[in-house]
């Protein structure tokens, strides 16, 4: 029944979208790094918010003193050129998908220029967009919230990550860091373009990148403690549910929150009965369909592609009732306060 009906409705009546940034600089610089990392065109971004929209011109001066922490011209997390057009390539897609609806839209990004950037390159066009600070984003935990930090700390010292071979890489790079710091710095480079250290190869970095979605892995959907991973899994996710929640029901015809690898990976562990249970790559994302009462799932991990359609946990298939899958959300949906008390 739902194959005949969706056949005949081409376009979805609702579609909530939650895609990463593009390619970006990284956000762990490489002790003493003499390789160029070059950023160009795409610098500058004038989203403004509705209240700054009020505000006279000569009465917001803001004059920003960014330091460059390599050679080059970029700073740490920066939007590169090929993450920005990676996002125009979305806007292409968003157009050919949803033809009817994308016009309709709603914007939301986090509190980063990565990802504002990264959603005026899917709009081509600046819009009024919804930011919320860091520490009251329901789809980002706090950088400095220390039960996620001792989180990773438990799940890396319960499961063989390699530690010994981690240990070589930071002797003969002189960097004291772990496996993300690691990948984070050397996906960087590879998608950008940028030289890799002269102390590492290839070889490290397909081992560096083996282990650390190894380790996002188990993080988010394979820990075996099932009551420490199902906290950590409402603590990542369970506020950002909530909005969703809202959203479907209010009808919402097209959002697009423009986020981080973070909360696409804790949408999977918990949404996903089958996906590539990995750190998603940039520019990847959710697509949340709704076709009457049906609900499907298109999730794109890395390419540029259009995505594929994923098996749900909510009913075991790729098409669920939209109530089936509001009920799972539930099971899982905390406040803001409830986060921050965990």
């Amino acid at each position: 029944m739902f194959i005949n009906y969706l056949c005949a409705c081409a376009t979805p009546r609702q579609v909530l979208i939650v895609t990463r940034h593009g390619i970006r600089t990284s956000l762990f610089p490489y002790p003493n790094d003499t390789a160029v990392w070059n950023c160009f065109k795409n610098n500058q971004f004038n989203f403004q918010s509705i209240y700054e929209s009020h505000i006279k011109q000569e009465a917001l001066k803001l004059h920003f003193n960014v330091k460059n922490i390599a050679p080059g011209s970029c700073y740490k997390g920066q939007l590169a050129d090929q993450g920005y057009a990676q996002h125009e390539n979305l806007h292409q897609i968003w157009k050919r998908l949803y033809p009817s609806i994308f016009t309709n839209t709603h914007q939301r990004s986090t509190n980063s220029h990565r990802t504002r950037q990264s959603l005026l390159g899917q709009l081509q066009s600046t819009n009024l967009i919804h930011v919320s600070t860091w520490t009251m984003d329901t789809a980002f935990l706090a950088e400095n919230c220390k039960t996620d930090h001792r989180y990773w700390a438990r799940v890396q010292s319960n499961y063989d990550f390699k530690q010994s071979e981690l240990q070589k890489l930071q002797e003969k790079t002189n960097w004291k860091v772990g496996w993300n710091q690691f990948a984070d710095n050397l996906r960087a480079r590879y998608a950008m373009g940028t030289k890799f250290p002269e102390a590492l190869n290839l070889a490290d970095y397909q081992l560096i990148l083996n282990v650390k979605d190894q380790l996002w892995c188990y993080v988010y959907q394979r820990h075996q403690n099932i009551e420490e991973l199902t906290k950590y899994q409402k603590m990542a996710i369970g506020p950002f549910l909530q909005d969703l929640k809202d959203y479907i029901n209010n009808k919402t015809v097209f959002k697009i929150v423009s986020g981080h690898d973070v909360v696409i990976t804790a949408l999977a562990g918990v949404l996903v009965e089958e996906w590539v249970c990995a750190q998603p790559d940039y520019a990847s994302f959710m697509a949340f369909e709704i076709y009457g009462d049906v609900l499907k799932i298109r999730y794109r991990h890395s390419g540029e592609d259009e995505g594929v359609y994923v098996k749900q946990k909510a009913c075991m298939q790729t098409e669920c009732q939209v109530s089936d899958v509001i009920k799972f959300f539930e099971k899982y949906i905390i406040t803001m306060q409830e986060r921050m008390e965990l």
